[in-house]
């Protein structure tokens, strides 16, 4: 069965994980750059972890150490949970529990125990293609994101960041939807025809003149 991919909004929403080694990390890795608020729960945590938690690698998010065996009070308040440790008993005790409570559950390895699946992400900024093959093949899932990360251009990110910001100013002075998406498929256009590489106030000029235009075509 093929799975529908949310986009959410993680900013400081509070995420449990429960393991503390090498799987564990990776996940921490991939879900810090969204800015969440993680609890790490383990009695034993790894070195990449410990890093991460003093501020040593270049997050937007923030982890808390818990050096214990997790309880069922450590996951109240959770906005989702993954279970990734290296001892099954517990994986599937957290799977039960976050069922029983109606908490999104990832557990590693385990697709009958995971409410959702941790897809394969290709990112660069706002920039997030996430790849799923619904649990069947995590490694088919890693050669797509590979391929499709190959593919996005650099400075794609950047980029599309500007384009959020002058979007906000276009649907302030252009009321009609249509025109407004002809002039943000144009600035897209604009951006597409410079690799991606305008110049700073490049692209604020050529909305300038867009604008214009539209102003005119209004009188």
């Amino acid at each position: 069965m093929a799975y529908f991919p949310f986009y959410m909004d993680l900013s400081g929403k509070k995420g449990v994980i429960l393991g503390g080694g090498r799987v564990a990390s990776g996940k921490l890795k991939t879900l810090l750059a969204f800015g969440t608020e993680m609890v790490c729960i383990s009695p034993v945590i790894c070195e990449e972890i410990e890093r991460m938690a003093a501020g040593e690698t270049k997050n937007a998010g923030a982890v808390r150490l818990v050096r214990r065996e997790a309880v069922e009070a450590d996951l109240e308040g959770a906005f989702f949970v993954i279970a990734a440790t290296d001892r099954r008993e517990i994986n599937d005790w957290a799977s039960a529990l976050c069922r029983k409570k109606g908490i999104p559950v990832n557990a590693a390895d385990d697709r009958k125990n995971c409410t959702f699946y941790f897809p394969a992400l290709a990112h660069d900024g706002p920039v997030t293609v996430g790849i799923s093959t619904g649990g069947c093949s995590p490694a088919a899932a890693a050669w797509l994101r590979g391929q499709v990360q190959r593919m996005l251009p650099e400075g794609l990110g950047d980029m599309v960041e500007r384009l959020g910001r002058l979007r906000e100013a276009v649907l302030e002075r252009v009321p009609d939807q249509k025109q407004r998406a002809a002039i943000l498929t144009e600035l897209f256009l604009f951006c597409e025809k410079k690799q991606f590489q305008a110049e700073e106030g490049d692209l604020e000029e050529y909305l300038s003149q867009l604008l214009g235009k539209a102003d005119r075509g209004q009188e």
